[in-house]
């Protein structure tokens, strides 16, 4: 089974960092919309590898932290 994209991890990250999804919007370039389907598990079950990386950068985090550990 191949590693999808983890809304739950992405939660608990901006929560352990007190962010919210402006501020991560801000820190990362992706939209508050965007940020929002991905926390909310709507959409991108592979979200882009630039998504990711923004992401990963402004929370201090691997890339593989934004995945399932399955």
């Amino acid at each position: 089974m191949s590693a999808s994209f983890s809304s739950d991890n992405l939660k608990k990250l901006m929560e352990e960092k007190n962010l919210s999804l402006g501020q991560l919007s801000r820190d990362t370039g992706i939209s508050v919309p965007m940020l929002s389907r991905m926390r909310g598990g709507e959409r991108c079950k592979r979200p882009s590898y630039n998504t990711l990386q923004k992401l990963s950068v402004a929370l201090a985090v691997s890339v593989e932290h934004l995945y399932n550990q399955n």
